[in-house]
């Protein structure tokens, strides 16, 4: 339960995220990770918290990298199409 609420710190002190994203992070300590009682509205919380703390980020290293090959997109394509066929499988 503590390990979010570090991670976001560490991430702050480390200038990774700004202050709003790290507490953003932190309130994924508040996800009850292991209850198959389903959703409740604090959850709904932490996992939005955890989106806006870390989508801007990845978005932010899919952009800055370098671009892929057409030849490259196109077998990652069809690997991702064939592994959802099989997933479908059963």
């Amino acid at each position: 339960m503590l390990g979010w609420p570090l991670l976001a710190y560490a991430a702050y002190r480390t200038r990774t995220i700004g202050a709003v994203r790290s507490i953003a992070l932190a309130l994924t300590a508040a996800l009850p990770l292991g209850v198959l009682k389903g959703t409740t509205p604090l959850s709904m919380v932490a996992v939005a918290g955890l989106a806006v703390a870390l989508v801007p980020l990845g978005l932010r290293m899919l952009l800055d990298g370098p671009r892929p090959s057409t030849a490259r997109l196109a077998t990652l394509t069809a690997a991702a199409l064939t592994l959802s066929y099989l997933s479908s499988l059963g």
